[in-house]
């Protein structure tokens, strides 16, 4: 007895071989693939940051012993804390992170207050002020310490120096004032008390920095590379474009005037040997504006930008983007301020901002291809073992296919298990289905329809029984070498049905 039983329906669309998204219908439901995304982030801030410092002051009493009342102030001073920091001079920082470790050591036999004061950090409008007792030694032979952290987070802080005409500099004074509450009625105060303070600036990180950036060279380096998500899904085969446009963009978030020069960008895609982009954006200098401040917007900039189209009549971005990339490596200098300080002391940088350079592209999807391969998996049950199937004595799988996309396609149907393990192929290497015919507009209006054939044997069904999966493999080949477009509303459909024949037992 012959019998029909369905086993499997899917559809296959090409445009599964990239992000949904990535996929977009034109004129004409033609298809483009569109993508956008940067494949060099530079963030310039890092070269901007204060550097861990520390100053240490120490004062020694008179040569002569004084006798002091309580009170009295012993000294006093102002102390610049100059950050080296490379080619730049910052007159003016708001910090994000940051700490001063504040640490005195005093062998006095007296208790004393310290302050220390820094009227160029302003947090809330207020100086950073720390007034702090500091206990008295047991003996001028033993110090006492007092130390205490800061946090800097969210200080404004102004660095031209005590008299606004320096760089990079924070200045600050502090006090020693004998205890007003002490004991005794003097103190004698001389060459052996000893105070050391000791001023450490560590960690900081700061939000905002402007001032004076010098002329640089930037060489950034592959850290600074982002991945190309545009061909992830493609497993494997080759493709040719008929037209290829794309364009690199680049973004200056950089309150500085900026060269970009890119003296390589290589596609690569971690298995073939990798394309070298040709054409005029090779070598030639792109100058940037530098940027706004905006603080309507995150991060709080309006970009200068530049952007340089190529194709593939003015380069090989059609070989550069056949090669399917998975990043895009580089060799570029970041020249900042070439004309030098054209701006006084107001270029400016913001934490995470820097320079970033974009692939901006829109293809239409006409080409050829040679084993363009997609895949899809679907459920196969066929339950648990029955006596239905177990009088199944031989048959076949019908495999009744539909195709809409004018390339031929090899096609397989492997079984699998519930952990994606391969059991068996069920179609004999080297079927097919073959390409459907495009009208005189290149569009294909009516499908192909084919019909394959796989036998089932007895081993075939206990292979069915530890079945979970189906993975279905299209691989896609146009004929010849006219490009053939993709629309919108192209599929290929595949259904199998069981066509068993089984013993029938009479009782």
């Amino acid at each position: 007895v012959d019998a029909l039983v369905p086993v499997l329906n899917t559809r296959l669309d090409v445009a599964n071989l990239f992000k949904d998204s990535l996929v977009k219908a034109g004129t004409y439901d033609l298809l483009f693939l569109t993508y956008s995304g940067n494949f060099l982030n530079y963030a310039v801030d890092s070269l901007f940051k204060l550097p861990d410092t520390t100053v240490v002051t120490q004062e020694r009493g008179p040569i002569f012993s004084l006798n002091v009342p309580p009170g009295t102030v012993l000294f006093s001073d102002t102390s610049n804390n100059l950050f080296d920091v490379k080619f730049a001079r910052l007159v003016y920082t708001r910090i994000t992170a940051g700490r001063i470790r504040f640490r005195v050591t005093s062998n006095l036999t007296e208790s004393c207050i310290i302050t220390y004061v820094m009227p160029s950090a302003l947090k809330d409008g207020l100086p950073l002020t720390l007034t702090r007792k500091l206990p008295a030694s047991p003996s001028n032979l033993q110090n006492v310490v007092l130390e205490e952290d800061i946090d800097l987070s969210q200080y404004r802080i102004d660095l031209r120096g005590r008299n606004n005409n320096d760089y990079n500099t924070i200045y600050f004074y502090f006090s020693v004032q004998l205890d007003p509450n002490m004991g005794a009625p003097t103190y004698s105060y001389g060459t052996k008390d000893i105070i050391t303070i000791q001023n450490s600036f560590s960690e900081i990180i700061p939000y905002f920095a402007s001032g004076i950036f010098e002329t640089q060279t930037i060489k950034p380096t592959t850290e600074d590379e982002e991945p190309i998500d545009i061909f992830k899904n493609v497993l494997s085969g080759k493709f040719d474009l008929e037209k290829v446009k794309l364009d690199i963009r680049v973004e200056n978030d950089f309150g500085a005037d900026l060269q970009v020069v890119f003296r390589r960008l290589t596609a690569n895609n971690g298995i073939d040997k990798p394309v070298n982009l040709t054409g005029d954006i090779i070598g030639k200098p792109l100058n940037l504006n530098r940027a706004n401040q905006n603080y309507e917007r995150f991060p709080p900039v309006d970009p200068g930008t530049y952007s340089i189209s190529v194709d593939e009549q003015n380069s090989n971005a059609d070989a550069f983007i056949e090669h399917q990339p998975r990043t895009i490596g580089f060799d570029a200098d970041l020249i900042v301020n070439p004309l030098g300080n054209v701006s006084g002391t107001h270029d400016f940088v913001f934490s995470g901002t820097g320079l970033r350079a974009a692939l901006d592209l829109s293809i239409p999807l006409s080409l050829t291809a040679a084993g363009f391969t997609l895949t899809d998996t679907t459920t196969f049950e066929v339950g648990e073992k029955n006596e239905d199937l177990d009088r199944v004595k031989g048959g076949y799988l019908n495999i009744h296919c539909k195709n809409y996309y004018p390339f031929k396609a090899d096609v397989q149907i492997s079984l699998l298990d519930g952990d994606s393990v391969f059991i068996v192929d069920l179609l004999e290497s080297g079927s097919y289905i073959a390409a459907a015919v495009p009208d005189a507009d290149g569009k294909v209006t009516v499908p192909v329809k084919s019909l394959l054939r796989a036998p089932v044997t007895p081993e075939r069904i206990e292979q069915f029984y530890r079945a979970r999966l189906a993975k279905v493999t299209l691989s896609f080949s146009t004929e010849g070498s006219a490009f053939r477009s993709i629309y919108s509303n192209q599929y290929t459909e595949i259904k199998m049905v069981g066509d068993f024949q089984y013993n029938v037992q009479v009782k």
